[in-house]
């Protein structure tokens, strides 16, 4: 497994000269990073670099700022990774998809950050996406926002409720069964 990835990270490397104005080659570079973080001392620093290139090429384009809230979110800066996202929602106003998918990003990341007072911010978050569309993904947060802020039985169960959709519609999404279960150990502890 670490071998493929990283191939595939030298593969990307070797060819950086012929693709290093396409945005996309630093999006797909941010992604072997990110595979590889676990296992690469240089891996963040990395994946920050190509991740800010590719904002520099294209600076409104909106799916960057969110990339670079993963990368952020992925080593573990809930604040920076609402920061960078909160910036691509504002520029993904005529992007209704893109909109979507910061919403749900934030969503995620304020129940990550398990602030008191993000609790509204990130319900709200978490609903408009589920209304904008219905998918596994957005069911799958709004049931994490719920579970993290949840606090009485009633709303662990609708929690679990709401992520077991989720795991319906992908039954083998490993994020998901982690989440349902993170969820039936709160319930237990409560």
């Amino acid at each position: 497994m670490g071998n493929s990835k990283l191939r595939a990270l030298v593969e990307l490397l070797r060819r950086k000269t012929e693709f290093q104005n396409e945005p996309r080659y630093y999006y797909k570079l941010v992604q072997a990073y990110l595979d590889l973080g676990d296992t690469l001392d240089m891996a963040k620093e990395k994946a920050l670099e190509a991740a800010n290139k590719a904002i520099e090429l294209k600076p409104n384009n909106p799916k960057h700022y969110r990339l670079l809230g993963y990368v952020y979110y992925w080593f573990n800066d809930p604040n920076k990774a609402i920061e960078r996202t909160v910036k691509a929602l504002g520029l993904a106003q005529e992007d209704e998809k893109e909109a979507i998918a910061c919403k749900n990003n934030l969503a995620f990341y304020y129940a990550q950050r398990g602030k008191k007072e993000d609790k509204e911010i990130a319900l709200g978050y978490a609903e408009q996406a589920c209304e904008m569309e219905k998918s596994d993904v957005h069911l799958d947060t709004l049931g994490y926002v719920k579970m993290k802020f949840g606090e009485t039985r009633e709303e662990i169960e609708e929690a679990i409720e709401i992520l077991e959709q989720s795991t319906q519609l992908q039954p083998n999404h490993p994020d998901y069964t982690a989440h349902v279960q993170e969820a039936y150990l709160k319930l237990i502890r409560l």
